[in-house]
């Protein structure tokens, strides 16, 4: 293994900087384990006056991993270092820009305003996927390509009040992304006394989808104490996550599809001591599905619902030797 990186930081008036670079270079034990990687990240962080900050950070990551498969015991036994794919990998490049603004108001008070960018792309050959066709006497498997971009947009206000000790927190978190999916069939070749996949040939694309994603999720949170020893939280939250998918190849396979709900949660903690404390909450909770399991992923069902549940919780926290 081979791995080496770069740190450095420092001031410069009312700029902060940092700035890491890192690159990795493996091997496994067994064959077809390699995983290369670098990354870098730049932060700097500025001072506008006494009562405000900006802070820009970008980080790079490019990552390509061998994927390994299994092997049966007589191969095994044999060496069991060895393995049959010789071109099953994951590759990932990926860049991450974020900027930030946070400003103090008045007493007790903070306003927070984010946005942030992703440009992506993902690239797999996966083993699990091969497959032997009897009829064309052919292995066969797919190889997925993913490129996309979203924006991340996020503004949060937090106030502190003496009285009881209370706070309100509430904000929204959008999101705005667009990418595209394409799946490839490949032909594969496979030596018969090694049993190693050699090679691969594309045998045309399969699948081609241009994925649009909106969500929306504006949110509050309100915490008091009526006592010294007890504290309330209650808190609301709007989720509306919207798909617009367009299938390239007109074969019928997109739409759009829209969910929302409105989720609530509540609480209480009760400290008996400094070392022991009751808690008990309930909370709810949605997730929608992805664009993949509507529409483009093996299996995608356009019949899904989004999962929504009730969680309660109740129990006793200690610490202990403190």
């Amino acid at each position: 293994r081979q791995r080496g990186g770069v740190t450095t930081s420092g001031m410069a008036g009312s700029l902060g900087y940092y700035v890491n670079l890192n690159g990795q270079d493996s091997k496994g034990w067994r064959e077809h384990s390699a995983n290369k990687k670098q990354s870098a990240a730049l932060k700097l962080v500025y001072a506008v006056d006494e009562a405000s900050m900006l802070d820009f950070r970008v980080d790079y990551l490019f990552s390509d991993v061998e994927l390994m498969g299994s092997i049966d015991k007589a191969d095994f036994d044999k060496n069991w270092r060895q393995d049959y794919n010789t071109f099953t990998y994951v590759l990932i490049r990926k860049t991450t820009p974020s900027l930030s603004y946070t400003r103090t108001v008045g007493t007790g008070g903070e306003l927070k305003l984010a946005v942030l960018a992703r440009d992506i792309n993902h690239e797999v050959i996966p083993h699990y996927m091969f497959r032997y066709n009897s009829v064309t006497r052919r292995y066969t498997g797919i190889m997925n390509r993913i490129g996309g971009t979203d924006i991340d947009a996020q503004a949060q206000f937090k106030q502190d009040f003496t009285p009881l000790r209370s706070k309100i927190v509430a904000g929204v978190d959008a999101q705005k992304g667009s990418s595209t999916v394409d799946t490839y069939n490949i032909n594969i070749t496979r030596d018969a006394v090694t049993k190693k996949y050699t090679s691969f040939a594309y045998a045309g694309i399969s699948s081609s989808y241009d994925v649009g994603t909106d969500v929306t999720s504006p949110y509050a949170l309100f915490e008091v104490s009526p006592l010294e020893n007890v504290r309330f939280s209650v808190g609301g939250r709007r989720d509306a996550v919207s798909y617009d998918v367009t299938d390239n190849l007109g074969l019928g396979r997109g739409g759009s599809k829209d969910f929302s709900k409105t989720t609530a949660k509540a609480g209480v903690t009760v400290d008996l001591s400094k070392q022991v404390n009751l808690y008990g909450g309930y909370s709810q909770g949605f997730v929608a599905p992805t664009s993949s399991q509507l529409f483009s992923g093996r299996g995608a069902n356009l019949s899904l619902e989004a999962e929504k549940a009730d969680n309660y919780e109740v129990g006793v926290r200690t610490a202990f030797l403190n």
